[in-house]
């Protein structure tokens, strides 16, 4: 009679347990966002233009786009092929969490012949040398990032000379401003080289605030 008992009280807390969690999923959805323990949903979401953290535009002859990064997705793309634990995750995505990331793209809009943007359209061999530089050294000192009532200069800033499948050239972007800020992100790219003028992206706070957690 006690091991039914037992049995029965045990099941009777197992099904307030899943019923706990079920409430909490269910306020979850209610609030727009949702868990997932598994990379390739998280990855999906986050690299989904409809979610609103992957922006595009064409001004002129140029393609721009923009990648915000949440630091649950930087853990998961520094360890993609090395075992974690959960205190090691948590860790790192605390220390991911005192910045903010980005993938900042260009590509030629219309190019038929898949030049980047370094050899696109060139008229000497200067022009080519200028263009190196100013995105190797100079280009940084154009962008910034308005979170609220702050403005932040780049942090850190890797121009990645190879292009990808669909001619991108990226820059890996950071700025050192917490991703915990509850307001819009606002890209800026004041562009000398491209004639493409201000190019602005607004990371909407909401849009954030809806990427899935991540629990590991």
């Amino acid at each position: 009679m006690h091991k039914r008992s037992r049995l029965k009280n045990a099941y009777k807390i197992k099904s307030f347990l899943v019923l706990i969690l079920y409430i909490i999923f269910m306020l979850q959805i209610a609030c727009g966002t949702t868990a997932t323990n598994d990379p390739a949903i998280y990855f999906r979401f986050v690299l989904d233009k409809k979610n609103g953290l992957f922006q595009e535009k064409t001004v002129g002859d140029y393609t721009y786009s923009l990648q915000y990064k949440p630091s649950a997705y930087m853990v998961l793309t520094d360890n993609e092929s090395f075992p974690m634990n959960t205190e090691n995750f948590i860790q790192q995505e605390k220390e991911y969490e005192t910045k903010q990331y980005y993938t900042f793209r260009i590509k030629v809009a219309s190019d038929t012949q898949h030049l980047d943007i370094v050899t696109y359209n060139l008229n000497s061999e200067q022009e080519y040398n200028d263009r190196v530089h100013y995105l190797d050294n100079d280009m940084q000192k154009d962008i910034f990032l308005v979170c609220g009532k702050d403005t932040s200069t780049v942090s850190s800033f890797i121009y990645d000379k190879s292009t990808d499948l669909n001619d991108y050239t990226s820059f890996l972007i950071s700025f050192p401003c917490s991703q915990n800020i509850e307001s819009n992100r606002q890209f800026i790219f004041y562009d000398k080289k491209f004639k493409s003028g201000i190019i602005i992206f607004t990371i909407e706070a909401a849009a954030i605030a809806n990427t899935p957690t991540f629990l590991f």
